[in-house]
């Protein structure tokens, strides 16, 4: 893996993140962390799973990056060309995503009646959940489909 994998200090319950297992040699679905150990084991789970989530370590856990495809998955909305829109909390959150030499950016805004919020790039649904947070001081909650 050429990334760098997450540390039990990035990541807090609720994060959406995916495993990278050497076996099969792919990524796993996105999954959100479900609870975190000290030792490095986290527990990892997906809406709709009825049996126990899955044991992983964090140093086998990454970032899931944004592209134009991932934010659909996630309950965006695509309301113009490469601009991805999604209502929680009272807030409406906007990113663009455009693709500069093979590389994915995205930029992200915050908006609810009162004011308009540039959130600024992010890299990953779990950098966009944190800076959520940061202004709301609500989670934001995703489902992955």
């Amino acid at each position: 893996m050429d990334k760098e994998h997450l540390t039990l200090q990035d990541i807090v319950c609720g994060d959406f993140v995916q495993e990278w297992s050497e076996i099969p040699g792919k990524w796993s679905m996105p999954m959100y962390v479900d609870g975190t150990f000290g030792d490095g084991s986290l527990y990892l789970n997906f809406d709709g799973n009825e049996a126990d989530p899955w044991d992983a370590n964090v140093k086998d856990v990454y970032d899931i990056p944004i592209d134009w495809g991932i934010l659909s998955h996630f309950g965006f909305f695509e309301s113009d060309t490469h601009l991805f829109e999604i209502e929680r909390e009272g807030w409406q959150l906007a990113v663009h995503v455009f693709k500069v030499c093979n590389i994915f950016l995205a930029n992200a805004m915050l908006s609810n009646k009162d004011r308009a919020i540039l959130l600024g790039e992010v890299n990953s649904i779990r950098a966009l959940q944190h800076k959520f947070y940061d202004e709301t001081k609500k989670p934001l909650k995703l489902t992955f489909e």
